[in-house]
């Protein structure tokens, strides 16, 4: 179930992504499923990511992009997204957002690291399939790569926020 959920959040949040933020080569300047992807690998379940495979695929693919180009994207997607878990484990991240520096680590640690291995793989899947030419190769991974931070920032944060807080427990010496 859980599976199929993911999936079908990352189709609609990357086709709103495509819609209001991509520019003609589909790199789009905020990219929404990479917050959904990095905070479920982190706070769901990261046996998820096959579900992030498929989502980023679908997604692509149905954009109109050769099949070479949504693979490509698709495996940097998930690489990225695990990329950006094991960037957060290196650095002994907690899931306790009261905490700063759990805060500074999620945006400063996971959010670039996830970004970055995204953005490479994704301007290289669109480069060899004839869609970004040569000259065009750093803007467009740079834009990629804010596009994919800015994601992860801005609904990564807020689910972050939500599975990341939890009630504090009941204490017997509290009335």
């Amino acid at each position: 179930m859980k599976f199929g959920v993911l999936c079908v959040i990352l189709v609609i949040m990357g086709r709103l992504s495509l819609f209001l933020f991509a520019s003609a080569d589909g790199v789009a300047v905020i990219w929404l499923p990479a917050g959904v992807a990095l905070v479920t690998l982190v706070f769901i379940d990261r046996q998820l990511w096959p579900a992030i495979a498929i989502g980023s695929f679908i997604t692509n693919a149905t954009f109109g992009l050769p099949i070479a180009a949504a693979l490509g994207i698709a495996a940097g997607s998930t690489l990225g997204a695990l990329a950006g878990v094991y960037g957060l484990q290196l650095a002994a991240f907690s899931r306790r957002p009261e905490k700063i520096i759990n805060v500074v680590k999620f945006n400063g640690i996971g959010a670039p690291a996830s970004a970055l291995v995204s953005a490479v793989a994704g301007v290289t899947a669109l480069h060899v399939t004839g869609i970004i030419p040569e000259e065009s190769l750093l803007d467009s991974g740079l834009r990629w790569w804010i596009g994919d931070a800015l994601g992860i920032i801005l609904v990564g944060g807020l689910m972050w926020a939500y599975f990341g807080i939890r009630p504090p427990a009941k204490s017997r010496d509290v009335p």
